[in-house]
């Protein structure tokens, strides 16, 4: 215990230096750069006091032009003589032209007045326009004390000033004009002769008003480059703005100019920070790399040896058991269960149609969907199970259980689980899971024969329509060899694809009694085996790769044979996997352009189980095929998925009410009353309907009676060969209870 306590006091002692120099390092590092910070500031606030001497400069530079701009008007014998003219036309244009317009437009001046000896305006200008005199009473206020003061400077003498540059007398103010801030200057209109006699503090006074808020403020921002300037009521709100107070001639203040001052000093300190950072972190990292060295390398031996550890035993990318690993836990628990005499269920999981993921979406989507379904099947294992990846897409796991039963119960957990959508970027994949179980009750029956039996139970999974489990029978052997037999059959004969013969069964149109269209039906002819119906080989055909091949062959055929009958149109079974090819609708094109097929006589079937299985992939077939003409038909309906939704979401033209509602006609009223609805749902969206397997004239008299549009099945007739269509169509003029009667 001693020696185990140093150890752990050893290894902590490099962390407790590694945290001391971090933490002096720190410490010095904060020093530095709150003595900078204090230097910066200080030079930050030299500039700001720079800044406002330059805007306060500025702005009394701004008043003494605006007086001087006045005197370039008012020092003029002509403005005396104007003013004191009789008043006529000639004199009012001359004073707009020199003292009101021509100031606006050399010099900007926002408004202009000219008042006579009792403060009367003669003369009123705004915008360089002039206006009615009364526009003078919104400056009255602010105009009549000032120019009380200066009519008794005139009074007292005062003709002229020197040390500003201006040559006569004037008063200049701040104020609000029209809620805005402005400069307010008055001249006396005088002789710049002298040639004139004016009696003292009775001359006509010149005013003029200036924005603040305008002009000044952009010259400021303009040439000076003063950042956010802008005029204030109230000082600023944020210490990081400057300001200066704009007083009034009473000392009164006005308002403020505001504005983001250049702070010379925070612009340098945050340049150099980036090198204080880089020495702070080159001096802690020379530090902390000679405390934790040892002490490093431990830690990095020990974490390599745990991850070749886990590498050597799990799966990288799902973190499940991997083959070798999951063996000799296999044996391991067949053991102890054995002495516990205890039963084991054996799993084996397939992905159903895997390939088409990582086909249609990329690698990264089937790593993902893979991934996704590990952990799925992982939640739902009880405690003391192993679950391993032993291969691409399948899984094996060894699961304690009490019965058969129990054993059922988790495969249709799993199966619920792994059949939810995987959201992967912008889509939402459905994968299916089929699942073989071999079961153990304590036998002789060893490791590898229990993975082979559970082997061949998912093979049975999958040939029973896959998304299902099987439990191993002894049975299973021989179907498992029938069906690897007929897989391999079937691969060889795509070599030879006259084996599969398309036969047709008619579809009559209730409304006319007449056949309307025909549906094409395919049939092995096995050299050996004879005529194989679709179900016993589809599903082969998929799982072998081959469905693309046999479906194409089909509708080839379809085409070629139907060109010249008088239906409106022929359909086409298309399988899942043909709907998930991204280049299913181009192939169809092609094989329409050479049978020289009219793509509006063609009609495409989907099932709901292929629209669910890849949504996107369908619908952009979908739309390709619906954009030429081919019109699209929904098989199966009232199964599986079925909803007023369903039928709103997928763009078909037509509807299949399935053949398993259709026997119930006579016999159910549950079924009838579901075809009844289904019916009335197509014919709310538009869509035609189809009854599938009619055998029966009740069934025939029912779907009439209901407004079914088109009907098939055995009551009317098999499918049937071409070389016999023709026949049938002949007689098929007369109206469909005629049919009926010789059926009968």
């Amino acid at each position: 215990m001693t020696g185990l306590i140093g150890k752990r006091a050893s290894a902590a002692i490099p962390m407790r230096v590694v945290g001391l120099s971090v933490l002096g390092t720190a410490f010095a590092a904060l020093l530095i750069v709150a003595a900078l910070g204090w230097v910066m500031s200080a030079v930050d606030e030299v500039s700001t006091q720079r800044e406002i001497k330059i805007v306060r400069r500025l702005t009394d530079t701004f008043r003494y032009h605006i007086a001087h701009e006045q005197e370039s008007a008012t020092i003029w014998d002509d403005s005396v003589r104007y003013l004191s003219a009789p008043q006529g036309k000639q004199k009012d244009d001359w004073i707009d032209s020199n003292l009101g317009s021509w100031m606006h437009s050399y010099f900007g001046h926002d408004y202009a007045f000219v008042i006579d000896s009792d403060d009367q305006p003669v003369y009123a200008s705004s915008g360089g326009e002039r206006a009615d005199n009364g526009r003078f009473e919104t400056v009255r206020a602010i105009v009549s004390p000032m120019a009380k003061a200066l009519r008794r400077r005139l009074l007292d003498g005062e003709v002229e000033i020197g040390g500003d540059g201006n040559l006569s007398p004037g008063v200049s103010d701040i104020d609000y004009v029209e809620g805005r801030p402005a400069i307010v200057s008055l001249k006396p209109v005088i002789s710049d002769t002298g040639m004139i006699t004016q009696a003292p503090g009775r001359e006509y006074i010149h005013v003029a008003v200036r924005r603040l808020d305008s002009a000044l403020l952009n010259e400021l921002s303009y040439e000076y480059g003063f950042q956010d300037l802008h005029f204030s009521p109230v000082d600023k709100t944020s210490n990081f703005d400057a300001s200066m107070a704009f007083e009034k001639t009473d000392g009164s203040i006005l308002g403020y100019f505001i504005w983001s001052p250049i702070r010379p000093g925070l612009v340098f300190l945050k340049s150099i920070l980036p090198y204080l950072a880089a020495l702070y972190g080159s001096i802690t990292i020379v530090i902390v790399t000679f405390s934790v060295l040892l002490h490093r390398r431990r830690q990095v031996n020990r974490a390599q040896e745990d991850r070749i550890h886990y590498l050597a035993t799990h799966d990288a990318l799902t973190g499940l058991l991997n083959r070798a690993s999951f063996e000799g836990g296999f044996e391991r628990l067949l053991y102890k269960r054995e002495i516990e005499h205890q039963a084991l269920a054996v799993l084996y999981l397939d992905l159903d149609r895997f390939k088409h993921i990582n086909d249609s979406y990329g690698h990264a989507a089937g790593d993902a969907v893979i991934a996704a379904i590990a952990d799925r099947i992982r939640s739902e294992m009880p405690g003391g199970a192993l679950v391993s990846r032993v291969g691409g897409d399948e899984f094996n796991a060894v699961v304690p259980v009490q019965s058969v039963s129990a054993a059922g119960e988790l495969c249709e957990r799993i199966l619920s689980v792994t059949g939810v959508p995987i959201s992967f970027g912008d889509h939402e994949i459905t994968v299916g899971t089929s699942i073989g179980v071999a079961f153990w009750s304590g036998d002789e029956t060893d490791r590898g024969e229990l993975v082979r039996q559970a082997d061949v139970a998912l093979y049975a999974a999958k040939s029973s329509g896959r998304g299902q489990y099987a439990i191993f029978d002894v049975h299973m052997e021989a179907r498992d060899q029938e069906q690897m037999a007929l897989q391999r059959e079937l691969k060889a004969s795509v070599n030879d694809l006259s084996q599969f013969k398309v036969l047709y069964q008619p579809k009559y149109a209730t409304l006319t009694g007449q056949i309307d269209s025909a549906e094409a039906l395919v049939r092995w002819m096995h050299p050996s085996r004879g005529e194989l119906l679709p179900d016993a080989f589809i599903p082969l055909a998929e799982e072998a790769g081959v469905i693309q091949q046999i479906g194409l062959r089909v509708l080839e055929e379809s085409c070629r044979a139907s060109k010249n009958w008088p239906l409106s149109r022929v359909s086409v079974n298309v399988s899942p996997v043909q709907w998930s090819d991204p280049n299913f609708s181009l192939s169809v094109a092609a094989i329409l352009s050479r049978a020289g097929f009219d793509p509006n006589r063609l009609e495409l079937e989907i099932t709901e189980s292929a629209w669910i299985r890849d949504a996107d992939s369908c619908s952009r077939n979908i739309m390709a095929l619906r954009a030429i003409g081919i019109t699209i038909a929904l098989d199966d309906f009232g199964v599986g998925y079925s909803s007023l939704a369903r039928l709103q979401s997928m763009e078909v033209d037509h509807v299949k009410i399935d053949k398993r509602f259709i026997d119930g006609i006579g016999t159910s009223k549950c079924d009838e009353t579901i075809v009844r609805a289904i019916i009335d749902m197509a014919r709310a969206k538009g869509l035609l309907t189809t009854a599938e397997g009619v055998q029966t004239e009740q069934q025939y008299a029912f779907l009439k009676d209901i407004g079914c549009d088109s009907l098939q099945g055995f009551l009317f007739s098999r499918p049937i060969a071409e070389e016999d269509i023709d026949a049938l169509l002949r007689v098929a003029k007369a109206p469909l209870d005629g049919v009926l009667e010789r059926a009968g």
